[in-house]
């Protein structure tokens, strides 16, 4: 564990710089080096699932001796967790490929390793103390993992989180971080409602291409009301906008194919992708009609105007969109799909409706879908290079009949996105640790799945996994009314937690800061981990900690537990895991003084750790 920004520390001073050098050995054996001095950074990505680029430490007894090489021989696999078949696909399409390629897979992950990111991956947020001990006494070892993936899906009480946190995750792959955040919110709502009722990911993808109808009655309307671009003077022959960026954002996010380059010109690595291409997607947008003047981009706290998407047949009467390419001739094309389809004659259905016709029966839509949920799981996609929304020939996919094979697994199973969630957790390599051998130390092996690599948590994450250690909550829920719905005074559909949606709301204008291109993408992303630790040295922890309501250092002592255990308690509470020996004999050398004060110093350093801030 490595404390950065130690100086202006307001805490601790030596209780915390000894609890943090006795723990950077700790937490070496997490992915890297004990001698390294390279503090992991966020990588830019669209995802925001940014991962340590440090070196791994390897679990041999010296990094410095050469690999080994055996002779490739097969890997063998139990029966899959889980019992399905695509799980059992996984487990052994990875097993050929490190046989084949002489990688020895890293040690399984401890219990403690494994609740921890199973919650943060499935839930967004660290278990609480009385979540992890309940997973650690489940005797049932061979079954326990599949048990616990199983409820955190399917049970009850984890109901309001998963739609909460996929609902989030979604909403900024759709709309980014920017905007107004009404608009934010309608999206939000409906997509909670999607996951609830754990709609087909190929009807969510349909109902967000074909949406009509007011912003504050269908807030899948959101999406192409947040891409159409610029307005056009001749609506009757260009249509009312553009859609430019609703045309690269749309193809990207569900058939995983980077086109918005191809706007100016053909695709500089991929031959068969050309300028055509992108205008003829584009044609299929052009009849979108916008009743209603927002507020200017990325004034999150203006008043929302309402507005109101639908389809004109009188935009774009011709079916014709031009273009200009590099040697400024003017082109012509009428709406096209990527694979030449056009729009069957005598048809009735819209453009839109069409068009999500033409990208779900695409082969790389359900693809696309696996690489980018894999991606979510394991820090990476399966393709050469990590991005989770770059095929094509200049980004070759390592592993083919894996990805073809749960593909066809999720279209067999009607889209089903928790079944796919399941599938991956269950794998043997969702399970395996995070420290390295010397088979797969190095950053080409990163592709080879036979570790698991660290990832940063998003924003959002950190800010529920703070509040979770910091509130512990309970195991059994209190009944909170169901706020209003937003829907023409609707009945009630859902509790909203005013406090903690503000408390989030004033977290995330802290944390993230955004610039946008043309087509809405988040060029920066500056809630890096450096940021998160300066603004958790701040007042915001300093008080969450000294507060005498439901305080987790007070309910630990309450309990009547010694010294010994109270700071067992606060390890679980931060870290997921319960504290070694070579730990509590340092911080118990260290306990003098106000009891209270060394507790909430020892609680501060735990939080403000990468083995807190790390999802490994």
């Amino acid at each position: 564990m490595m404390l950065r920004h130690v100086t202006n520390w307001q805490r601790g001073g030596l209780v915390s710089l000894l609890l943090v050098l006795g723990l950077t050995v700790a937490v070496a054996d997490i992915g890297r080096s004990a001698d390294d001095t390279k503090k992991p950074t966020a990588e830019k990505k669209s995802d925001d699932k940014a991962k340590s680029d440090e070196p791994a430490k390897t679990d041999e007894k010296s990094a410095d001796k050469p690999a080994d090489k055996p002779e490739a021989k097969e890997i063998q696999m139990g029966p899959p967790s889980g019992g399905h078949p695509a799980t059992d696909l996984i487990n052994k399409e990875l097993a050929k490929f490190w046989a084949a390629n002489n990688v020895r897979p890293s040690h399984k992950a401890t219990d403690y390793e494994f609740c921890r990111r199973v919650y943060l991956d499935i839930l967004g947020r660290i278990p609480a103390v009385w979540e992890i001990k309940q997973y650690a006494n489940d005797s049932d070892t061979k079954n326990k993992r599949a048990k616990l993936i199983k409820k955190l899906l399917n049970d009850n009480y984890y109901k309001e989180d998963f739609e909460r946190y996929w609902a989030d995750a979604w909403t900024t792959l759709l709309l980014t971080r920017t905007g107004n955040e009404v608009y934010h919110e309608q999206m939000e709502d409906w997509l909670e409602e999607q996951f609830g009722k754990n709609r087909p990911y190929d009807e969510m993808v349909r109902n967000l291409l074909t949406a009509a109808g007011k912003t504050d009655e269908n807030g899948a309307v959101n999406f192409i009301l947040a891409h159409l671009g610029e307005p056009q003077q001749n609506r009757p022959e260009e249509g009312q906008f553009d859609a430019v960026p609703i045309t690269s954002r749309s193809i990207r996010l569900f058939l995983g194919v980077r086109i918005q380059c191809t706007q100016c010109h053909d695709h500089p690595f991929n031959p068969e992708w050309k300028q055509s291409h992108f205008w003829g997607i584009n044609a299929f947008f052009r009849q979108v009609e916008r009743d209603g003047q927002p507020a200017m981009a990325n004034q999150r706290n203006q008043m929302a105007v309402q507005l109101t998407l639908k389809e004109n047949d009188n935009y774009n009467n011709k079916e014709t969109v031009y273009y200009e390419n590099r040697q400024a001739v003017v082109r012509a094309t009428a709406p096209k799909f990527l694979d030449g389809k056009t729009i069957p004659s005598g048809t009735k259905k819209s453009r839109r409706d069409i068009l999500a016709d033409f990208v779900i029966e695409d082969p790389n839509f359900a693809r696309a879908t696996v690489n980018r949920m894999w991606g979510h799981f394991f820090g990476r996609g399966l393709c050469q290079q990590p991005a989770v929304d770059d095929f094509g020939e200049h980004n070759p996919v390592v592993h083919p009949e894996l990805l073809d094979g749960v593909a066809k697994y999720f279209r067999d199973y009607k889209y089903n996105l928790k079944e796919l969630i399941a599938w991956i957790c269950n794998s043997e390599a969702y399970e395996l640790g995070s420290t390295a051998n010397s088979t797969n130390s190095k950053p080409e092996h990163e592709a080879y799945f036979s570790r698991m690599l660290l990832k940063n948590m998003s924003p959002e994450q950190l800010f529920d996994s703070l509040r979770t250690a910091l509130d512990q909550p309970e195991q059994i829920k209190k009944k909170v009314a169901p706020a209003a719905s937003k829907k023409n005074n609707a009945p009630a559909t859902r509790v909203v937690d005013e406090a903690r949606k503000n408390a989030r709301k004033a977290w995330m204008a802290k944390l993230t800061k955004n610039f946008g291109d043309d087509e809405g993408n988040e060029i920066t992303f500056n809630g890096t981990v450096v940021q998160a630790l300066l603004l958790m040295n701040g007042k915001e922890l300093q008080t969450e900690l000294s507060r005498k309501d439901n305080n987790t250092i007070i309910n630990a002592a309450a309990k009547g537990k010694d010294p010994s255990g109270i700071i067992n308690e606060l390890f679980l509470a931060a870290l997921g895991r319960t504290v070694k020996p070579e730990e509590k004999t340092k911080l118990m050398k260290l306990s003098g003084g106000d009891p209270m004060k060394f507790y909430e110093d020892v609680f501060w350093a735990l939080l403000n750790c990468d083995e807190f801030i790390l999802n490994h």
